[in-house]
């Protein structure tokens, strides 16, 4: 796998902003780090479209006499879904104030997301990666959100992406110069040449013609790796289709507890 820090120097490279022979500078290597990580962040809503759905935990119990929805006033039933089953590409808002364990979808697609949010929880939460990893490397199956955080801060959010090739979550929001890119290897061209746009005019310049060609293939090319067919997404257990995610509230035989 490719570490950010070879593809911070391929990007400063791309744009002949550093001769081969030369190390980036620490300020230099903070500056990439801190785009290439704006970046990574904003491509599956900016490349692909991807929405977050919140899914609270527990589910929310007003102090007013009005639902969070008034005047709109139909029935989620709530108390039909397992909250400890979110579906896939969901914002998981923590207010649990008991330990509680989350399992990750048994089977997601590759490039499903999953955002952990500390609204206040007092309860460490365990993440059950339910069959698969979590990590670009190693056999870790559970990763704990602890609430015991320096200085009384949240615990800062936490996204996680699934990866097919390695059937693993690992975590993008969290990236380190000398460490792996979460993505897989065969985007490399698309975070150079992206991130050599990002740079280029803060040197003055505008990107190169063919730095802006290239990087148009890779947005096709990642388009296309994450593109999912109609039977990918309504057909079968291996689909990323949950009664949680599709069953409507008034089918009370479907939209129940994520059963198959």
């Amino acid at each position: 796998m490719t570490l950010n820090s070879e593809l911070i120097t391929s990007a400063y490279r791309e744009s002949n902003f550093v001769s081969q022979s030369t190390d980036l500078t620490a300020d230099e290597q903070a500056e990439g780090l801190a785009l290439l990580q704006g970046l990574v962040l904003s491509m599956p809503g900016l490349l692909l479209g991807h929405k977050y759905k919140p899914w609270h935990l527990p589910w929310p119990n007003r102090t007013t006499t009005k639902s969070g929805d008034y005047p709109a006033k139909f029935d989620k039933l709530y108390e039909d879904r397992d909250v400890q089953y979110p579906p896939v590409n969901s914002r998981v808002v923590l207010r649990n104030q008991s330990p509680t364990t989350l399992f990750m979808r048994e089977m997601p697609a590759d490039g499903d997301l999953m955002q952990f949010v500390d609204a206040g929880f007092t309860g460490d939460v365990t993440l059950d990666a339910n069959g698969q990893y979590f990590g670009t490397s190693g056999v870790v199956t559970t990763v704990t959100l602890n609430t015991s955080v320096d200085g009384g801060n949240r615990l800062p959010t936490r996204t996680y992406l699934y990866r097919q090739d390695i059937a693993s979550w690992v975590q993008i929001d969290t990236l380190v110069y000398a460490a792996e890119m979460p993505y897989p290897v065969e985007f490399d061209d698309f975070w150079t040449t992206q991130l050599a746009m990002r740079l280029s005019p803060r040197f003055g310049n505008e990107p190169r013609q063919i730095t802006m060609m290239r990087n148009k293939d890779m947005q096709n090319f990642v388009r296309g790796w994450y593109r999912r067919d109609p039977e990918d997404v309504i057909v079968g257990d291996a689909g990323v289709n949950t009664h949680q995610n599709w069953g409507g509230p008034a089918n009370n035989d479907d939209f129940r507890t994520g059963s198959r």
